[in-house]
C-alpha cells in the first residue's frame, strides 16, 4: 500500500493526547487536492510503484504500467494466469501516472483522470457494475478528473479533483463508507466530499478534509479508526480534535504526517507498528512517534516507515523475509530506526513480505520474499539485500 508519491519510514512513540488542529495543518490541507497525479515527480524511469504481498506494479516515465509476481487472478494485466518474475506490461493504456494494487486485482490512474482496473472481480472490486474478471485493463466508465486511487484487500477508492472520495468493491465492514455491512458495491459509491487525500487499508479507509481534519471509517477492532473506542463497522467520522496533512494505512493501522512533521499512528501494534513497544493491546487514538520529523509515510502490513528531511528513512514494525533491509532473514520486530540501504531512495513502496525502492543512482531495486517472482530479478529467491528489477530504463 502507498502514501501517494511519497517515501519513507520512521519512528517510536509514547502515549500524547491529540492536540487541537493547528492553522498549518489546515492551510497545508485546504491547497491543491493531493498531490495531483500528473504533476508526480520523475524518480530515475518512474513515476510511482506500489505493492502487495505477491506482486508488484509500476508507473514508467513513459506512460506504461509493468507488473511483476503472482498472476493467478491476472492481476499482472496480460490477460494470463501465469506468474511473472520479470516485469511484462500491463495492456496498451499510455499516459499512465499511478497504480494501485489489492490482494488480487491492479488499478492505473491516466493522465486524463481516468482509472483503468484489471484482475478479480467476485465482489465488483472492478467497478463496472459486475462481477466478471477480466486480464486486461478497462476503464471505469463512472470515474473522471480522479487525481488519486488507493486499494486495500478487497475494495478501493477514488480521490477527485472536486474533494469527493468515491469507494466500491468489498464491504465487509462498510469500509466502502456507504453505512452498510456486508453488502459489496459493483460500482463507485460517493462516501464523502471535501477531502484532499485518501488512505485505504485491508478494511478500513481514512480521508483528509479541506479542513486538515482526519475522517475514517470501516473495521475498528484494532482502533484503526483513531477515535478512542474498539468497535466492529463504523461510518465515516472524524477523529475529534486531530488535524493532518498527510495519511497512510498499513494492514490494520493508520499514521498521519501533522504540518510540523509530527509523525502519529494508531491500531493494531502487536508487532510495534504503531512505533510504540509491540503489544497486543490496540491503539485507539493517535500516538505521536517521538523524535521524527518527516516529509513523506507509507507504509504496508504491519510495517511502517517515514522518510525524513535529510532523505534518511526510517521504518519498524514486523520483518519477514529479510524485508528489513538489514540483513535479517528471521521474523522478528524492529525498534524505529533508519535503514541504511534506503538512504536516498527516491520511490518505496512497502508490502507485508517486500519492499522495492528507486535508489540513489535511480535503478529500480527490490528485497524481501520472492515466492511468486515479486522482486521482480527473474528468479524465486529470497533476498535480504536489495537486487535489480529487471526492467531497466529505455
Amino acid at each position: 500500500m502507498r502514501a501517494f508519491l511519497l517515501v519513507g519510514c520512521v519512528a517510536c512513540s509514547f502515549r500524547i493526547d491529540a492536540v487541537a488542529p493547528g492553522a498549518a495543518d489546515a492551510a497545508d490541507a485546504a491547497g491543491d487536492i493531493a498531490d495531483v497525479a500528473v504533476d508526480a515527480p520523475l524518480i530515475g524511469c518512474f513515476r510511482d510503484l506500489d505493492a502487495l504481498r505477491f506482486f508488484t506494479c509500476g508507473a514508467r516515465a513513459d506512460g506504461t504500467a509493468w507488473c511483476w509476481g503472482d498472476n493467478q487472478y491476472r492481476q499482472l494485466g496480460d490477460n494470463t494466469t501465469t506468474n511473472r518474475a520479470k516485469p511484462v506490461r500491463v495492456g496498451t493504456m499510455q499516459g499512465v501516472v499511478k497504480v494501485a494494487t489489492a490482494s488480487r486485482m491492479a488499478y492505473a490512474l491516466d493522465a486524463q483522470g481516468a482509472v483503468w482496473a484489471w484482475g478479480l472481480n467476485d465482489v465488483g472490486q472492478l467497478g463496472d457494475g459486475t462481477t466478471t474478471d477480466h486480464g486486461d485493463p478497462r476503464v471505469i466508465a463512472s470515474l473522471t478528473n480522479v487525481v488519486d486511487i488507493d486499494a486495500g484487500r478487497g475494495h478501493v477508492c477514488a480521490l477527485t479533483g472536486g474533494g469527493e472520495t468515491w469507494c466500491w468493491g468489498y464491504n465487509s465492514d462498510q469500509q466502502v463508507g456507504d453505512g452498510q455491512t456486508g453488502t459489496s458495491r459493483f460500482t463507485p459509491f460517493r462516501a464523502v466530499t471535501s477531502t484532499t487525500r485518501i488512505a485505504v487499508s485491508a478494511r478500513h479507509t481514512c480521508a483528509l478534509t479541506t479542513a486538515g481534519a482526519v475522517s475514517c471509517w470501516g473495521d475498528n477492532v484494532k482502533g484503526e479508526l483513531g477515535r478512542g473506542v474498539i468497535t466492529n463497522d463504523e461510518p465515516p467520522g472524524q477523529i475529534v480534535g486531530f488535524a493532518a496533512v498527510e495519511l497512510a494505512a498499513g494492514g490494520r493501522h493508520t499514521c498521519a504526517r501533522k504540518g510540523d512533521g509530527s509523525v502519529w499512528c494508531w491500531g493494531d501494534n502487536r508487532y510495534g507498528q504503531v512505533g510504540t513497544t509491540a503489544s497486543a493491546t490496540p491503539i485507539a487514538t493517535p500516538q505521536q512517534v517521538p523524535g521524527v520529523v518527516a516529509t513523506e509515510l507509507f507504509m504496508g502490513g504491519r510495517r511502517s516507515c517515514a522518510r525524513t528531511a535529510t532523505g534518511d528513512v526510517w521504518c519498524w514494525g514486523e520483518t519477514l523475509y529479510g524485508n528489513s533491509g538489514t540483513g535479517q532473514a528471521a521474523v522478528g520486530i524492529d525498534p524505529p530506526q533508519p535503514v541504511a540501504a534506503l538512504a536516498g531512495a527516491g520511490l518505496i513502496t512497502v508490502s507485508a513480505y517486500h519492499v522495492c525502492a528507486i535508489h540513489a543512482d535511480g535503478v529500480l531495486r527490490c528485497i524481501g520474499r520472492n515466492s511468486h517472482g515479486q522482486l521482480g530479478d527473474g528468479t524465486l529467491t529470497p533476498r535480504t539485500s536489495y537486487v535489480d528489477v529487471d526492467l531497466p530504463c529505455p
